[in-house]
């Protein structure tokens, strides 16, 4: 991950919106990967979309700037991780294990 986006992560773990939306546009292309690939796990487009900026800005926040190894893989990871667990997919399933433990 280059110096420059490490810059606009501390800044928006500062709470600064310039920040976030430089962020959001600079990894617009992973957006709209993941909003690809699992899209068949929401209604529309828009909504795996949404939920991959959310998934984005999520690990924006909880993003470590201290780790310099492998810093961009590991961000590629949280994002699928989050993206993952915000979809119906999953969530039906944890429901449906939920239903069976109480059963």
């Amino acid at each position: 991950m280059n110096h420059i986006i490490r810059q606009w992560i501390a800044r928006a773990q500062q709470g600064e919106e310039a920040a976030v939306l430089l962020i959001l546009q600079q990894f617009r292309p992973l957006i709209c990967k993941y909003a690809r690939r699992h899209r068949y796990c929401y209604d529309s487009l828009d909504e795996a979309v949404s939920v991959a900026q959310l998934a984005i800005l999520e690990c924006v926040h909880a993003f470590d700037l201290s780790c310099d190894d492998e810093a961009h893989k590991a961000f590629r990871r949280a994002v699928d991780r989050v993206f993952k667990r915000e979809s119906w997919r999953f969530k039906a399933y944890m429901e449906s294990v939920e239903t069976a433990l109480h059963v």
